[in-house]
C-alpha cells in the first residue's frame, strides 16, 4: 500500500499524463430528406385503390425494356435531375419510385424530397415486386415531349 501511495505522490507531483478527454463527437450529418416508403404488396393496393398518381422506375433502358410495373413512367436515375421539370406537375402529390431492390429508388426519392417533391419509395424494387408474382410488362419506355 505504501509503494502505490509513494508511486501515486510520485506521479501528481512530477505532472503525470492528464488522462486524455473523450475525443469530440464529428458533427452531425446533414438529415437526410424523409420520404416514406412502402414495400410492393402496399403499392399492389395503392394501385387497386387508385391512390398512385405517378410511379416513375428509375433503372436502366435495358432493365426497364425487360419488365417492368405496367403504370410506371421510365426515368432513369441518372437522367432524373435533368428531367424534373417533367414531374413539376406532380409536385402537389405524391410520386412512387421504384428501382431493381430499391437502393436507386431510395437515392432517387432523396434528391426528390430535397427538390420539393413528395416521394414514395418502394421497398423491394422490382425484384420483390415479380418475386410476389405481381404483372410487368415489357418494353422499351416512349420517348417523352
Amino acid at each position: 500500500m505504501r509503494v502505490l501511495l509513494a508511486l501515486l505522490t510520485t506521479l501528481t507531483a512530477c505532472g503525470g499524463a492528464e488522462p486524455t478527454p473523450p475525443a469530440a463527437a464529428p458533427a452531425a450529418a446533414q438529415p437526410a430528406a424523409s420520404f416514406r416508403a412502402v414495400d410492393v404488396a402496399g403499392l399492389q393496393a395503392d394501385l387497386a385503390a387508385g391512390k398512385v398518381p405517378l410511379i416513375i422506375d428509375v433503372r436502366t433502358d435495358e432493365e426497364y425494356a425487360a419488365g417492368h410495373v405496367a403504370q410506371a413512367r421510365h426515368v432513369p436515375l441518372d437522367a432524373l435531375e435533368a428531367r424534373l421539370a417533367e414531374l413539376e406537375p406532380h409536385k402537389g402529390g405524391e410520386i412512387y419510385v421504384i428501382c431493381q431492390s430499391g437502393r436507386r429508388s431510395e437515392r432517387a426519392s432523396q434528391l426528390l424530397a430535397s427538390k420539393g417533391f413528395t416521394p414514395v419509395n418502394v421497398s423491394g424494387g422490382t425484384g420483390a415486386w415479380v418475386s410476389a408474382g405481381y404483372p410487368v410488362v415489357e418494353g422499351a419506355a416512349q420517348p417523352t415531349n
